[in-house]
């Protein structure tokens, strides 16, 4: 991997001149450029975590660029950057270095006195299973060979190392317990190396570093368009479960004068051969289903991907609590995969049935089918594969803080531009404040609740406007100044002057969602642009620029 510690194209952008000269002091290109870093200056400012340190967790799919279904990767190691080890032997720490990325994270270890001096990382890894480790390291000048140990048993291996950053990365099948630990070794008295990033992933590859800190995380993830492959972003979603034990598995589903499902040489939407044909033909109510913990009263999302078997022309019908009780209605099938949803309230508390019927005014429910998801709320959520237990999504959290935030927020004015896309639901697409909900921006799209609110807390309005204008998301632009707002949605003037102070102590920026004190509250959708000018820019300008 290489890492970009320098922009040389700062004028080659549509939006750059839009914004008629005044150069950003942020702009985060999650679409274009598929990371967390800085355009402007190369460097990593995005926190973001999807914590996967607990049980029946999940780490999240996304579409990749193929327009495949993908799981994100894990790290399996905490505290990547070394901040916190595990152990070491005799190993002395001598303080922070530059890191690959340009940052100060990097440690610096030296051998004070015997050789063999080994930095410990332990990974949380599944027994029998193969995983990769990945370390960037690197010489102060006096250190040529260092070992690196991983697996258990353990693999050795001696690499020769410069004064430059490499990653070194190494596979190994894990053959006893469920620990593993990751050494970096030092040969000899007064050697001298720095470390940083260190990685333990399912799998025979090293993937895309994932930082983590006390917590393992998944890996973020950037989202495509299925059908034509666009890069849209960011996706940042809220904490979701997918009640179904068995997602794909249809053979421990239960039919209802239902013929059994048949696996199928398909290819699903996430590139396997998973899917299954199902066949309800039989007269009466006919159903396929699995059983679902629900609450009466609360609203549910069941959702599946379908497609015609070949040469034919199916249908089917989607349900849950009892067969019937909550129906999608006929359907009919295509030739491509399409994923297929219905939202309803449950109207029983226990055990219900999800799942497939045969439609009320057809006694035939055929296709193929793949990837069923059972999930509490009012719209389907990326697709949580499971395989005999429920598994829990936890939410995407990016934020920027500290000295990363304070390096390009300008607090007397200033113009945030965001490109998002949502769907119909409330939701947030930023929040920049003081950690509480005293001091703050908020912007709410507010495509379901009836405005597209710009809040301003700390003395300030609220603006709003039809939520027509952002149905679906769009190009957003919030300036502000004392007494002096201006907030655009696609090209549409949500609100203009307005007297109103500038809140005070503003430190962080939620991308996504609402910040740490309502974590409840996210996009739920993906960002593909965020941008600042560290100026309140002009009315004309806030309409060009959410063109």
């Amino acid at each position: 991997m290489t890492w970009q510690t320098t922009n040389t194209a700062k004028g080659d952008n549509k939006l750059y001149s839009d914004a008629r000269g005044v150069v950003p002091s942020l702009d985060l290109r999650f679409a274009s450029q598929k990371n967390l870093n800085d355009y402007m200056t190369g460097t990593p400012l995005v926190d973001h975590q999807r914590s996967m340190s607990g049980s029946n967790l999940s780490a999240g799919t996304f579409v990749n660029s193929s327009g495949l279904i993908e799981t994100a990767k894990v790290n399996l190691v905490t505290y990547s950057d070394y901040s916190v080890v595990e152990s070491t032997t005799d190993a002395q720490l001598e303080g922070l270095a530059t890191a690959p990325d340009g940052t100060l994270t990097a440690r610096r270890y030296s051998v004070p006195s015997t050789g063999l001096d080994t930095i410990n990382k332990l990974a949380t890894v599944i027994d029998g299973g193969t995983h990769t480790f990945s370390v960037w390291i690197r010489s102060t000048g006096s250190t040529s060979q260092v070992r690196t140990i991983t697996g258990n048993p353990q693999f050795i291996n001696v690499v020769d190392i410069t004064t430059n950053w490499q990653r070194f990365s190494f596979t190994k099948v894990n053959n006893s317990g469920t620990g593993s630990r990751a050494y970096v070794q030092m040969l000899n008295v007064g050697d001298e190396i720095e470390v940083w990033g260190a990685q333990v992933e399912e799998g025979s590859t090293a993937t895309t570093y994932i930082p983590t800190t006390n917590v393992l995380s998944a890996a973020p993830r950037f989202d495509h368009n299925p059908t034509t492959g666009e890069s849209l972003g960011l996706l940042i979603e809220e904490s979701r479960t997918n009640l179904f034990d068995y997602s794909t598995d249809l053979t421990q589903w239960t039919g209802s004068n239902s013929a059994a499902p048949v696996a199928s040489s398909e290819i699903a939407p996430d590139g396997s051969t998973d899917a299954y044909k199902l066949n309800i033909n039989i007269g009466g109510t006919s159903y396929f289903y699995r059983n679902v913990p629900t609450v009466a009263g609360n609203v549910y999302t069941i959702s599946v991907w379908a497609k015609n078997l070949p040469g034919e022309q199916n249908f089917f019908d989607l349900f849950f609590n009892t067969a019937g009780s909550v129906q999608l209605g006929k359907t009919a099938l295509t030739d491509t995969w399409t994923r297929y949803h219905i939202t309803g309230t449950a109207t029983q508390t226990g055990n219900a049935l999800a799942g497939i019927n045969n439609p009320p005014d057809d006694y035939t429910a055929r296709g193929l089918f793949w990837g069923f998801q059972f999930e509490l709320g009012a719209f389907p959520t990326s697709y949580i594969p499971t395989d005999g237990a429920a598994l829990t999504r936890n939410p995407d959290n990016a934020t920027i803080t500290g000295s990363d935030f304070s390096s390009w927020f300008n607090s007397p004015e200033g113009t945030l531009f965001t490109d998002l896309q949502t769907p119909n639901t409330s939701c947030f697409g930023w929040n920049v404040s003081d950690g509480s909900n005293n001091n703050r921006f908020v912007f709410d799209p507010g495509v379901n609740t009836g405005t597209a609110a710009a809040i301003v807390s700390g003395g300030g309005p609220t603006f709003g406007t039809p939520p027509t204008v952002l149905a679906g998301g769009g190009k957003i632009a919030f300036a502000y100044k004392p007494n002096d707002y201006g907030v655009y949605g696609n090209q549409t003037q949500l609100a203009g002057t307005s007297p109103a102070a500038v809140p005070t102590g503003l430190n962080q920026i939620g991308l996504g969602y609402r910040g740490n004190y309502a974590p409840d509250a996210y996009l739920n959708g993906t960002i593909a642009r965020l941008t600042y000018f560290p100026d309140r820019l002009e009315d004309s300008v806030l309409q060009a620029i959410t063109q």
